[in-house]
């Protein structure tokens, strides 16, 4: 009988997290694009009023002449906190029967404490008055392990592995926050200083899956390989009906090369695999049966108003059934390899929040809808054109694509066409039936209106635009994604380099909109006069004459027009980044002899580097909503550049 026990703690924290976000009067970006570009930047750094000590001043305003935040303001004011501690670890018992059969019993727990805090001065944008937010966040997971474990060799051909066993896992979320939303006292933040009643909230959530599951290895003179597995969940966040569900996998590899006795200094490895697999995903807790979210309303009144998702009592678990094969084989010593995967995957009844008439009281429902299917390629290359006793020279090329394809949804509900997000831009589900290419991640947006002689139109002296039905974009998803890495080694210095990039692949981006707006992105400086004024007649066609358009307009209006529209601010997002630069030294063991040092080195990286893209403006990579939409970009931070250093030793 062996124990085993293993606990983890990690503290992590911010005094100021930034804003970004085309709506947040904070966001860094978005103030950046509306300050004027005569204007000091240092001057802003004495933020008060002169004339009153509790308010900003700020020489920044919108096209409608509302005032920004000063960005120092921001930065030293404006500030959110947050400070989480995470503990994270297990207890293990392992009783060993006999050299072949053992039972592992453990119990882990993983949870966090995020204490968080939103301070607003007094004369902010959005909130003059001051404001001030505290958010406890909780959440554990505990999960209970049994597993019985049985390895067999027999004879010198056959081997088994086999186990079985089951889990009960355990999550609870909790949240408990209070906002002042007007201070009292100006800059005393404190849930106390309030001049307005306290809103304060909490939420509570709890799931549950137990879990039975086991796996058999089966081997043949360590040559061929058969692996199967098999899992069924009971989910506390599905109906009753449909709470339980299995899914299985099976795997087989095979070593031609010792089977057909190809082994030897030029053919070192050559492995096919091939593998199948039934995957399913359940939801978040109470999704399925009506709950009201308890509130506080207007004048501190308490509000019990419905979930604005519909229940759905019938939900089923998603389902993925995919299958791949391949190969991995070596060359030469070990000098050239080559890694060869393709996959093919059905997604079916896809759960997604469907958008619902108004008049229904509720703004979405979560249906299983559809059907989608994915395939693709996987390959890796790997070259040693040089190795000797002092410089070797590795390479490694990695190379993949996926195609995808809405093969339905829901027409026969009336469902054609599903919206991920909708803000400027939109990211929909389309079959291929309906305008655009019909696979995950399509774009959708206005554009520009052209006669059928390719000519702009206008109304007024203004170019028009079509937001009514919305016009196909392009795809957020690459054609392929590729990568080269080289690592020199020279007696004690290493060198290594890192170029990954991918071709095609749409980004539409707000920040080259807002931009253009402002003024203050050189799109927007043709034809203006010397004071930055001027007019123009676009060159193009009357919408509702004919007759070649003769209206003069303000420049500024005019490039306003012409930019505000979604196509126009999607491109194509290809690129190369030289990701990494590493160089390093080992330092000689005759420098560590007289010391307890096993070993040391020491290393330079640099990480991000360099970025080769037509995008203008941002980095293609960005994406919008803390990562959730790719493709989408919206007064995104920039992508840094990063050196360090590092010191390794041994002892």
């Amino acid at each position: 009988l062996t124990f085993d026990v293993a606990v983890n703690w990690i503290n992590s924290g911010s005094d100021n997290r930034a804003s970004y976000g085309a709506k947040n009067d904070d966001g860094i970006m978005k103030i950046f694009l509306y300050m004027p570009r005569n204007l000091d930047i240092n001057s802003l750094k004495d933020y008060w009023n002169k004339n009153n000590s509790n308010y900003q001043n700020s020489p920044i305003f919108n096209m409608n002449g509302n005032v920004f935040n000063n960005p120092y303001f921001v930065v030293n004011e404006n500030l959110n906190g947050n400070n989480r501690d995470r503990v994270f670890g297990n207890v293990r018992a392992t009783y060993q029967f006999n050299p072949n059969l053992k039972l592992m019993a453990r119990s882990g727990r993983d949870f966090y404490n995020d204490k968080r805090t939103m301070r607003h001065a007094v004369s902010s944008s959005q909130y003059k008055n001051g404001y001030y937010q505290e958010d406890d966040v909780y959440f554990l997971e505990t999960n209970h392990d049994l597993l019985l474990s049985y390895d067999k060799e027999f004879g010198t051909d056959f081997s088994l592995s086999a186990s079985a066993g089951g889990n009960l896992m355990t999550q609870i979320s909790k949240r408990l926050g209070a906002i002042a939303p007007r201070l009292a006292i100006p800059n005393v933040y404190n849930l106390t200083n309030n001049a307005a009643p306290i809103l304060a909230g909490n939420t509570y959530q709890e799931k549950r899956i137990n879990s039975i599951y086991g796996t058999a290895s089966l081997g043949y003179k360590s040559m061929i390989y058969l692996d199967l597995t098999g899992r069924n969940d009971w989910s506390s966040a599905l109906p009753k009906a449909n709470n339980s569900y299995f899914y299985p996998s099976a795997s087989l590899s095979i070593l031609a090369n010792e089977i057909f006795g190809l082994t030897s200094e030029k053919i070192n490895l050559i492995k096919l695999r091939g593998a199948t697999s039934s995957v399913r995903r359940d939801l978040e807790p109470y999704r399925t049966l009506p709950n009201f979210l308890v509130s506080q309303g207007w004048g501190g009144e308490t509000v019990a108003t419905h979930n604005n998702n519909y229940p759905n009592e019938n939900i089923r678990p998603e389902k993925v059934n995919s299958y791949e094969f391949g190969f991995d084989s070596k060359f030469f010593n070990n000098r050239l390899g080559l890694d060869l995967t393709y996959y093919k995957s059905t997604t079916t009844d896809l759960i997604i929040p469907v958008t619902l008439n108004p008049s229904a009281g509720y703004d979405t429902k979560l249906m299983n809808v559809g059907k989608m299917t994915n395939h693709g390629i996987e390959a890796m290359l790997n070259l040693v054109p040089i190795r000797n006793d002092n410089f070797s020279w590795n390479m490694f090329i990695n190379y993949s694509f996926n195609r995808n394809r809405i093969i339905s949804l829901a027409e026969d509900k009336g469902i054609s066409r599903i919206r991920q997000l909708e803000r400027w831009a939109s990211l929909e589900l389309r079959t291929e039936n309906t305008k655009g290419d019909g696979s995950f991640g399509s774009l959708y947006g206005d554009y520009l209106i052209y006669n059928q002689d390719n000519q702009l139109t206008f109304r007024n002296g203004i170019p028009q635009e079509e937001n009514g039905d919305w016009g196909y974009l392009g795809n957020v998803n690459p054609k392929w994604l590729a990568s080269v890495a080289n690592d020199f080694k020279y007696k004690n210095w290493n060198l290594s380099f890192l170029f990954a990039g991918q071709k095609g692949g749409s980004v539409h981006s707000r920040t080259y909109i807002e931009g253009i707006n402002a003024g203050s992105l050189p799109e927007s400086l043709p034809f203006r006069d010397e004071n930055g004024a001027g007019t123009i007649i676009g060159e193009g066609i009357d919408i509702d004459t004919g007759t070649e358009n003769a209206v003069a307009i303000p420049v500024r209006d005019y490039w306003r027009a012409y930019y505000n529209n979604d196509r126009i601010a999607t491109f194509d997002a290809s690129f190369i980044k030289l990701r990494e630069l590493k160089i390093g030294y080992v330092l000689p063991q005759s420098l560590l002899g007289r010391t307890p040092l096993k070993g040391a080195s020491v290393s330079l990286v640099g990480r991000n580097l360099l970025l080769w893209s037509k995008v203008p403006h941002i980095d293609p990579e960005v994406s919008a909503y803390d990562g959730q939409f790719v493709g989408v970009e919206a007064m995104s931070l920039p992508s840094m550049r990063t050196y360090g250093m590092s010191i390794n030793v041994n002892f």
